[in-house]
């Protein structure tokens, strides 16, 4: 009797410990994938946005509108338009360091060696 009640434990803990891996794998599979920024995140998003473009371009905040903003993990791309089409769409790439979004980088295209730092959901091509 005691002998089956062992057996049953062991297999309980084998299922439960298959379980918890599949979720894992789940979880994982999931946070690779592009996800619209939380509402905090989208905030200071933005707002990091705004500050290089207006520090690193010739346009003004109400000069561009930004769209497709998108998060993976600890990066995130959106794509900055500007009202009057005076240039084309630029892509730009942030990532949170210390609780802090920080542009890495802002353009039309990218090398392969900038690209490989991004994460492959982010990338736009």
């Amino acid at each position: 009797m005691k002998l089956i009640y062992i057996s049953i434990l062991f297999w309980k803990r084998i299922i439960i410990f298959f379980i918890l891996c599949m979720f894992g794998l789940v979880c994982q599979a999931q946070s690779d994938n592009k996800y619209p920024c939380d509402k905090i995140d989208l905030k200071k998003i933005r707002i990091a946005i705004l500050d290089y473009v207006i520090k690193n371009s010739i346009f003004s905040a109400n000069e561009i509108s930004l769209t497709s903003e998108q998060c993976v993990s600890s990066y995130a791309s959106a794509t900055v338009h500007p009202i009057k089409p005076v240039t084309d769409d630029s892509i730009i790439y942030l990532r949170l360091v210390n609780n802090q979004w920080t542009v890495v980088g802002m353009g039309t295209s990218f090398d392969d060696a900038f690209l490989a730092k991004i994460p492959k959901a982010l990338r736009i091509k």
